[in-house]
């Protein structure tokens, strides 16, 4: 009898007749590192990605998928939280094929008109060009990129030009993607059969991008990166306001210049009234700040400075702000930041996600106040990606 390791075989079953598989147990893998996580905007399902850092043909990354959705989980399982029962729904190398070079990172996106994250989809890419993201080893961005639009029962190949940096769904039926060392941003509406590649691609008048966000209808949100393309702009954020076609780039510089790139988010109530307020994080390297901004009217107006009085943590990788609103009557915004504060005690500085329940709130007064959501023990290395906290608006918050 030979046993071989690591060959990805599990007890698996199907709901469709033997159409889909997923593994259910006894699942004979390797994972290295958790890169994204994807909750539903209504919490009933979470999907998480992991991958498997060998090359060739053993190194088969995952989708997971966890739900209390008796359409997604019944038969044969019963609708416990999620978390309790994860399937593994896609065993993929993170390339390609699995002869080339894999991304070894992989990023998760669900479409936010459909609570219930039925549509899913996920990218090999998201690694900026860099060797290592906290120690661990990855390559560039590739143009792999499937879609799901069953719950991740059933996947299919999207095949873009541009290798992948980020992607957005605006809606069930129109993707965006971000290439890094250019910055271009490429349309892909669905046609009912494929994602059409026809519409060409547009430039976001950055030189690059680090990642993308797109608000129906027509509104997409574009952070520059910082060290893939010496001809990059300085510029932080682009926005364009008629569906990806041209793009106003915000040409005032924030201070604290990205180490890596800016993270940017439309606030949850864009477009709503008055409101045109965008956000962006800096990961410079023990100075990046948070700050706010009025898209497209802002573009030669100064960045506000969000963290002001607040200066215990900085260098932040990720924002994301809850569909929902609070008490306040506002979306909450969320802050992931690198671990650059030393507790007594402790070999590490402690990573960790804010909030502020009042983003929207007067600077100076009466000031935004921030506190500390969650506490990570976790070495700054391992932190410094946007993934950190879900990139996907939700009622719920996943870290």
């Amino acid at each position: 009898m030979n046993v071989v390791s690591l060959d990805e075989s599990a007890f698996s079953l199907t709901r469709n007749n033997g159409e889909t598989w997923n593994q259910l147990s006894l699942i004979d893998t390797r994972i290295n590192k958790l890169t994204d996580v994807a909750p539903s905007a209504d919490c009933t399902t979470i999907y998480l990605a992991s991958v498997n850092n060998a090359q060739a043909c053993k190194g088969f990354d995952s989708i997971w998928r966890s739900s209390v959705n008796e359409k997604v989980v019944a038969p044969p399982l019963p609708a416990l939280p999620p978390g309790s029962i994860w399937e593994r729904v896609r065993v993929t190398p993170s390339a390609l094929t699995c002869n080339v070079a894999h991304a070894n990172y992989i990023i998760l996106r669900l479409a936010p008109d459909k609570l219930d994250g039925q549509i899913l989809g996920w990218a090999a890419g998201g690694t900026d060009g860099h060797a290592a993201l906290g120690g661990f080893p990855v390559n560039a961005n590739t143009m792999k990129m499937e879609w799901s639009p069953d719950f991740g029962d059933y996947f299919a190949q999207i095949t873009p030009r541009l290798a992948i940096q980020d992607f957005a769904f605006e809606s069930s039926t129109i993707i965006y993607i971000l290439e890094a060392n250019t910055g271009n941003v490429q349309k892909m509406p669905y046609t009912g059969t494929a994602w059409a590649a026809s519409i060409p691609n547009a430039t976001s008048n950055l030189g690059g991008g680090h990642t993308i966000e797109a608000k129906a209808a027509d509104k997409v949100l574009v952070g520059n990166e910082a060290v893939l393309n010496s001809a990059a702009t300085p510029f932080p954020v682009a926005i364009s306001t008629d569906g990806g076609f041209s793009f106003v780039p915000m040409t005032r510089p924030i201070p604290q210049a990205a180490t890596f790139g800016y993270h940017a988010i439309f606030d949850t109530d864009y477009g709503v009234g008055n409101n045109t307020t965008v956000y962006e994080g800096s990961d410079r390297a023990g100075a990046g700040l948070i700050h706010r901004n009025n898209a497209p009217a802002g573009a030669n107006i100064p960045w506000t400075d969000m963290c002001t009085g607040f200066t215990a943590h900085v260098e932040y990788y990720g924002l994301v702000q809850s569909n929902s609103k609070n008490v306040n009557g506002q979306g909450t915004l969320y802050a992931a930041h690198a671990g650059n504060v030393t507790t007594a005690g402790l070999p590490f500085a402690w990573s960790g996600v804010e909030r502020t329940l009042r983003p929207l709130d007067g600077i100076p007064k009466p000031g935004i106040q921030w506190t500390a959501w969650m506490l990570l023990q976790l070495h700054s290395r391992l932190c410094k990606r946007s993934s950190l906290l879900s990139r996907n608006r939700s009622s719920c918050a996943a870290v």
